[in-house]
């Protein structure tokens, strides 16, 4: 019989599962942590972004920045990378 479901998109490549992100988002907040901690520098708030992530639109979003994956060809499908996992992560446990 004729299945009517449609087919699951694939996942992400696996060059957008970067570890080097990943180490980014770690030793960007806990550079923050030191300078907190070690300088007395008032931090009232963090928002995960990087000047990179303007840079998607004006190349067509042939380039891709960011924590998570846009699928184009598959209805918007998000996906984390893994830089969105590890910061997820910090958040929860409050921990680098």
């Amino acid at each position: 019989h004729p299945t009517t479901a449609a087919p699951l998109p694939p996942p992400p490549p696996p060059l957008l599962l970067p570890a080097f992100r990943e180490r980014y988002v770690r030793d960007y907040i806990s550079a923050m942590h030191d300078a907190i901690v070690h300088d007395g520098v008032d931090v009232r708030g963090y928002m995960l972004w990087s000047l990179l992530d303007n840079f998607e639109w004006q190349d067509g979003y042939s380039l891709r920045f960011g924590v998570h994956y846009v699928d184009y060809a598959h209805n918007l499908t998000r996906y984390a990378k893994r830089s969105a996992h590890a910061y997820a992560d910090i958040i929860k446990q409050w921990r680098l």
